[in-house]
């Protein structure tokens, strides 16, 4: 785990992630031994705690209510609503 930390890290200062660093990164290693990596940008704004690989823009208001439902500690609705008005002027790839 520690080495595969290290690697990410290091690729954070490579070309094309240099310009636009990844914020999240999953690595899944399958059944038959091999590895799926994926790489998400998720702006700090639209980021919070608990939430992995998704924006809080990205959520339906269910789920941003129902931590159960998005692995988070409970978004309020007035942040939601702020992260989605804000994702409709600043839209992003992950």
């Amino acid at each position: 785990m520690r080495a595969i930390e290290t690697l990410a890290l290091n690729l954070r200062r490579t070309p094309p992630f240099d310009l636009d660093p990844f914020t999240h990164m999953r690595v899944e290693l399958t059944e038959k031994g091999k590895m799926n990596i994926n790489f998400a940008h998720i702006p700090e704004w639209d980021s919070w705690t608990g939430l992995f690989m998704r924006g809080v823009s990205e959520l339906s208001e269910e789920e941003a209510r129902n931590p159960e439902l998005s692995n988070t500690w409970g978004i309020d609705v007035e942040h939601w609503q702020k992260c989605r008005a804000r994702r409709a002027q600043e839209p992003y790839e992950k």
